[in-house]
């Protein structure tokens, strides 16, 4: 079983076309709409003084709290009954 982790998550999500036109419509957003950074690179870029919109920031901060819990956590969850089943 590999593991998967938070940041795995993140990127695969972000990574996907559909899941991102699907979260974007959904949530009032346009993340990874012609941008080639990632979440982790945005949010990175922003720390080391590289402009970012305070929405650009928020809607970050929520598509990973967004993917944490309800891609990565769930994931993590079903592993963790699979192996104690």
């Amino acid at each position: 079983m590999s593991i998967i982790t938070l940041e795995t998550a993140v990127m695969e999500c972000y990574s996907n076309k559909k899941f991102m036109t699907e979260y974007n419509r959904v949530n009032g957003t346009n993340l990874a709409e012609d941008d080639t950074r990632s979440p982790i690179e945005k949010l990175i870029d922003n720390a080391t003084s590289f402009t970012l919109s305070e929405r650009e920031i928020n809607d970050l901060k929520e598509f990973i709290k967004f993917v944490d819990v309800v891609v990565w956590q769930e994931v993590y969850n079903t592993g963790k009954k699979e192996c104690l089943n």
